[in-house]
């Protein structure tokens, strides 16, 4: 709250024995302009959906997939959780190196934060009610969507990658020849199957 930051991600889940000390952080944060949206709890609780969730200052998630596209985001009637994204089974970097699945309202929170981070680069002044109103209104007429995005899942699942145009590089793993669109940021070998960033020409 402290800092410059406008948007504050929070994939986390409080218990409600917090709720009163959570509610006067977030009501700090909306008189200081900031948004913050937060996860719902993935293994619901008695009467506890998780904190700062479950709160109306704040842009509060659930979890959803939605295939034809990761980048929509949901409005849901039933209070006091208002919104779901695409949290399901999202590509994220593991430690070590490589990629793995996971799925969960964190990685479901992130996408939104995302979105509304776009949404304030247009829209600067935009306060949180304003903020979910939009996003509600979009949701409700089926018209939220992302233009013009190479989103990696699709690269990560694409078997086939070739192209008239495109990158030459080498699997790191088994150093076969892959060759993939210019445009794309991620690789997948057709011969391994490993995915791999992809440092094309574009990105100097």
């Amino acid at each position: 709250v402290e800092s410059d930051a406008k948007v504050i991600n929070m994939s986390l889940a409080c218990l409600a024995k917090y709720k009163n000390e959570i509610a006067q952080l977030l009501e700090l944060a909306y008189q200081k302009h900031k948004i913050i949206i937060a996860s719902k709890r993935n293994s619901v609780l008695e009467n506890d959906l998780g904190f700062p969730a479950e709160l109306a200052s704040c842009i509060s998630i659930d979890n959803k997939m939605y295939d034809n596209n990761p980048y929509y985001i949901e409005h849901i009637d039933e209070q006091p959780i208002e919104f779901a994204a695409h949290g399901d089974k999202v590509l994220v970097a593991k430690s070590g190196g490589g990629y793995f699945r996971m799925t969960g309202t964190s990685f479901a929170t992130p996408t939104t934060t995302a979105n509304v981070i776009l949404l304030l680069g247009a829209y600067p002044n935009l306060e949180l009610f304003e903020i979910k109103s939009v996003l509600k209104y979009h949701s409700d007429k089926n018209s939220f969507r992302v233009y013009n995005a190479v989103n990696p899942l699709e690269v990560a699942d694409k078997d086939d990658l070739k192209s008239k145009n495109g990158v030459k590089c080498l699997c790191p793993d088994c150093k076969k020849s892959v060759k993939v669109p210019e445009f794309f940021s991620y690789a997948k070998c057709p011969e391994c199957k490993n995915i791999f960033p992809l440092i094309s020409p574009s990105d100097k």
